[in-house]
């Protein structure tokens, strides 16, 4: 697992959930991969003034965070574009428009969680 980088928990709109987001360092991804870049971009990622991360989600139920449910997406830019802050998730530092398909994403894993979740899981869908 790569450098954490920082933890924060959100929670959508209308939903009973609670979700810890980490952030961690991706050391495997570059701007070189994308044509989206232009040389001033490619400086400042080389001298360290932004990166990429990957956003691992995991739903908190009752006070427990669910591994079993976890959801990740990795080579999200953090830190490129200076000011930017999301409405939704009221982050400055990363690209976060990803985090709630992530909460989704790991909604649905809960619900599909065999063994002793399946009475937590079928819990969950008659709340919501």
């Amino acid at each position: 697992m790569s450098d954490l980088i920082e933890v924060w928990e959100f929670t959508p709109e209308e939903s009973p959930i609670t979700y810890e987001v980490r952030a961690f360092c991706d050391t495997d991804a570059t701007p070189y991969e994308a044509d989206c870049y232009d040389a001033e971009d490619i400086r400042r990622w080389m001298a360290d003034e932004w990166r990429y991360v990957g956003l691992d989600v995991r739903p908190i139920v009752a006070g427990q965070r669910i591994d079993d449910a976890a959801v990740s997406l990795w080579g999200i830019e953090w830190g490129c574009n200076p000011g930017f802050s999301s409405p939704v998730i009221g982050r400055d530092q990363v690209n976060v428009s990803h985090v709630p398909d992530l909460c989704k994403d790991a909604y649905e894993k809960l619900t599909d969680v065999p063994g002793q979740l399946a009475e937590l899981a079928e819990l969950i869908r008659n709340v919501l």
